[in-house]
């Protein structure tokens, strides 16, 4: 799996997010699960000035990111719970989720709507949608994620991204 994420070729992971990212005019990112965190394994940067600071093989809080949010609702209930019991749901900005059942409530609404969102969760001024990338048996092997920055982007224009997100994670599962 390692080699295909960090591929570059034209059937690779980067053959998905580059036209993706293209699409949007946002940051663009593949996460997958690493214990209690996500884990970036891609990034696709827009040619612009400023530049959303992160970088491949940064780590996330699940709790305060899309990449992570998306993923954690797509575990298995126990595999969620026993992660849920062991993380510290520290706040990082004033819009952290750190409560257990604001958290489990924002989960179910990212397992009805397909994707995840943040805003301004983790940083201030960034905000993300993350469509989790499931394997076979439905199991969340990663999470591809838009980012954008809260300034040009609002909450309704980053719901629009859904779609796009949506379908380029279907295809970056049948590229896995």
């Amino acid at each position: 799996m390692a080699a295909r994420v960090l591929s570059e070729d034209t059937v690779g992971i980067g053959a998905v997010l580059r036209p993706l990212q293209q699409r949007l005019g946002q940051t663009v990112h593949l996460a997958v699960l690493d214990g209690d965190h996500a884990t970036y394994t891609h990034k696709v940067d827009p040619g612009r000035a400023y530049r959303i600071a992160t970088e491949v093989g940064m780590r996330l809080p699940l709790h305060a990111t899309a990449a992570g949010l998306a993923l954690l609702s797509c575990l298995p209930e126990q595999e969620a719970a026993a992660l849920l019991d062991s993380m510290a749901l520290t706040a990082l900005t004033a819009r952290t989720v750190t409560s257990r059942r604001a958290l489990e409530k924002k989960l179910g609404v990212a397992r009805a709507d397909g994707y995840a969102t943040d805003y301004e969760e983790h940083e201030q001024a960034i905000c993300s949608l993350a469509v989790p990338v499931l394997d076979s048996e439905g199991y969340p092997v990663g999470a591809v994620s838009v980012s954008a920055l809260t300034f040009l982007v609002s909450p309704e224009e980053l719901r629009t991204f859904a779609d796009d997100v949506r379908v380029a994670a279907a295809d970056v599962a049948r590229r896995l």
